[in-house]
C-alpha cells in the first residue's frame, strides 16, 4: 500500500475526535450573536461540521454508501493554520488518497518545510510499490494524490533525489523534469535516459536544455545523430521562377476528469512560447517556459504538456541543430549547418547540370565536417564518436522545367546520399 491502512472514524465518534484535535476557535471580544449563542460558537459549530462531514464522506464510500450531494469545503481551504498542522498530523497517516491530498494542501499553502521528509517517503513508497507504469494505461487515487505531493515539494523548492524524481517521469513527465532541474545532484545520466525515451517534441526540447547548460559525454553524438540534411535542387529554364512547397499540423487538446471535494492542486504545463504568467524553464536558443494554473480535475492531463504550440517546430533534426550552434557558441540565425539548403540551377548542359550539383551536395557534407571537428575540438564529442559521425543528406531534385528532358544521374561517392526525382508542372495541361 502507499499509505498505511487505518480507520476512519463515523458517525459521532468523528464529531468527537474532530472537537478533541481542534477545540475551540477563539474570537476576540466574545461577540454576542441571536438567540445568545456567541460568534465564537457559531464559527466552531462551522467549522465543526464542515470537518466532521469530511471524514465522514470516505467512512460512508467504503461501506458502500454514496454522498447525496457534491459538498463543497470552503472550511477546509480556509482552515486557520494552527488547526491545519494538527489536522495534517493525523491526515497523512490516513490511507485515504483525498484526505491525503487535503494534508497536503496545507503543508503548501502554511509553508510547513518541516513536513518535506514525509513527503518525501511518501514520493518513495510510490515508487517501491511499482505506482508508475511508464504509461498512461492506468489512474488511480493514489496517482491523483501524488499530484497534491509533487506540487507541494516544487513549491517548497525541495531537494528529491534524483532516482526518485526520474522514476517519476512516466506518469508525471513535467513534474520530474521541474524536480530534476532544482536538483543539487548529477542529472545528467538521468536527463540522456529521459532524452533518449520521450516522445515529446516539448519534453524532448525541455530536456535538451536542461543539458545542454552542462553538457554529458555522449551529448551532442546524440544530437548529431538526429540530424538530417533535405537538399534540394529545382532545375529551371533560363528566366523561370521556382516554386516552393510547405505543410501545416495541429494537436487537440485532453479533457480532464474532475474529482469532487479535493483541494486545488497545481497543474504543470511546458510551452516554447513565453506568456503572462509562465517562467523561463530553460534557457536556450529555442527556450522552454512553464507555467503552473490552480486546478480541481486531478487528471492524468495535469501531467501534461502544451502539444499544439509544439507544433510550430518541424522535426528533432532542426532542434538538434540549433543545439550544437548552441553549444558552439552560435545563434541560431548565425549557424552556418543548414539542414533545407536550396539550390536553383538554371538547365543548360548537361555537365553544368552535374557539377553543379555534385559541388552542391560536397558543400553540405563539408559544413557537416566542419561542425563535427569544431565540437571535437571543444571536447564535446570524443574521437571515436567524430568517426563515427556521418551526415544523412536527401537531395530532391525538382525539375521544373517545361520541357522534361531527361536529366543525368548523379553519382556520389557517399552511399548514405538519397537521391530523388519529381517533375513538377506549373501550368495545367489541356
Amino acid at each position: 500500500m502507499l499509505w498505511r491502512e487505518v480507520a476512519t472514524p463515523s458517525g459521532s465518534r468523528a464529531i468527537e475526535d474532530v472537537r478533541t484535535n481542534l477545540g475551540r476557535l477563539a474570537v476576540p471580544g466574545q461577540m454576542r450573536a441571536k438567540h445568545g449563542r456567541t460568534v465564537e460558537h457559531r464559527l466552531a459549530s462551522k467549522t465543526l461540521a464542515c470537518l466532521a462531514i469530511a471524514l465522514l464522506i470516505p467512512a460512508a464510500t467504503a461501506a458502500g454508501k454514496q454522498p447525496a450531494t457534491d459538498v463543497r469545503q470552503p472550511g477546509l481551504e480556509e482552515l486557520d493554520p494552527t488547526d491545519a498542522i494538527r489536522l495534517t498530523t493525523q491526515w497523512l497517516e490516513q490511507g485515504n488518497p483525498r484526505l491525503l491530498a487535503w494534508a497536503v494542501y496545507w503543508i503548501e499553502r502554511d509553508d510547513q518545510f518541516q513536513r518535506v521528509p514525509q513527503l518525501l517517503d511518501i514520493v518513495a513508497r510510490y515508487n517501491s510499490d511499482g505506482g508508475n507504469p511508464s504509461s498512461f494505461s492506468s489512474w488511480t487515487d493514489n496517482d491523483a494524490a501524488l499530484l497534491a505531493v509533487l506540487d507541494a515539494l516544487i513549491c517548497l523548492h525541495a531537494d528529491v533525489p534524483v532516482n526518485e524524481a526520474e522514476a517519476l517521469y512516466g506518469k508525471f513527465p513535467v513534474q520530474a523534469l521541474v524536480l530534476l532541474s532544482r536538483s543539487d545532484e548529477d542529472t545528467g545520466e538521468a536527463l540522456l535516459r529521459i532524452l533518449d525515451s520521450t516522445k515529446s517534441f516539448i519534453l524532448w526540447l525541455a530536456t535538451a536544455d536542461l543539458l545542454a547548460a552542462k553538457p554529458p559525454a555522449g551529448f551532442a553524438f546524440r544530437l548529431l545523430k538526429l540530424i538530417s540534411v533535405d537538399a534540394t535542387i529545382r532545375v529551371l529554364d533560363p528566366g523561370q521562377g521556382a516554386v516552393g512547397e510547405g505543410w501545416g499540423g495541429s494537436c487537440g487538446s485532453p479533457l480532464e476528469d474532475p474529482r469532487r471535494n479535493w483541494p486545488p492542486v497545481g497543474a504543470y504545463r511546458l510551452t516554447p512560447r513565453q506568456s503572462p504568467g509562465s517562467e523561463l524553464f530553460a534557457g536556450g536558443e529555442n527556450p522552454v517556459y512553464l507555467i503552473r494554473t490552480l486546478s480541481r480535475g486531478y487528471s492524468k492531463t495535469l501531467t501534461s504538456y502544451d502539444c499544439a504550440e509544439s507544433m510550430r517546430f518541424f522535426t528533432l533534426s532542426d532542434l538538434s541543430r540549433d543545439l550544437i550552434g548552441q553549444l558552439l557558441g552560435f545563434k541560431r540565425e548565425e549557424f552556418f549547418l543548414q539542414l533545407n539548403p536550396t539550390l536553383d540551377l538554371m538547365w543548360t548542359t548537361a555537365k553544368s547540370y552535374t557539377d553543379a550539383a555534385t559541388a552542391f551536395v560536397r558543400e553540405q557534407e563539408e559544413m557537416f565536417r566542419s561542425t563535427v571537428e569544431r565540437l571535437e575540438a571543444q571536447g564535446l564529442l570524443s574521437e571515436p564518436e567524430a568517426e563515427l559521425a556521418r551526415p544523412k543528406i536527401g537531395l530532391h531534385i525538382l525539375d521544373q522545367r517545361k520541357e522534361k528532358t531527361a536529366l543525368p544521374d548523379l553519382v556520389s561517392a557517399n552511399p548514405a546520399i538519397d537521391v530523388t526525382y519529381r517533375a513538377v508542372d506549373l501550368e495545367p495541361a489541356y
